[in-house]
């Protein structure tokens, strides 16, 4: 088995088990646009269409972090964040 193949497999499980699963694309070293695929994991991951204006971008993201932060203070062994 190739570790390509390999890798395909845990992806696989983890999309089952609920994980999201995100593509990018990669950037040239010395590129000017070095922020692009990171740019892009967070439009797929917050669902940002190039027709989004700046009110719905913010509402997307905000919307995302806060179910993040939920899922995290609910998962297995989870502690309360201290003040």
């Amino acid at each position: 088995m190739t570790f390509e193949e390999m890798l395909a497999q845990v992806v696989e499980v983890l999309h089952t088990q609920g994980w999201p699963r995100l593509e990018s694309s990669s950037v040239s070293y010395g590129k000017a646009t070095a922020y692009l695929p990171i740019w892009d994991l967070l439009k797929a991951y917050c669902r940002i269409e190039d027709r989004d204006d700046l009110r719905a971008v913010r509402a997307k993201v905000t919307g995302h972090i806060l179910m993040l932060d939920e899922a995290w203070c609910t998962a297995p062994g989870a502690q309360a964040p201290t003040t």
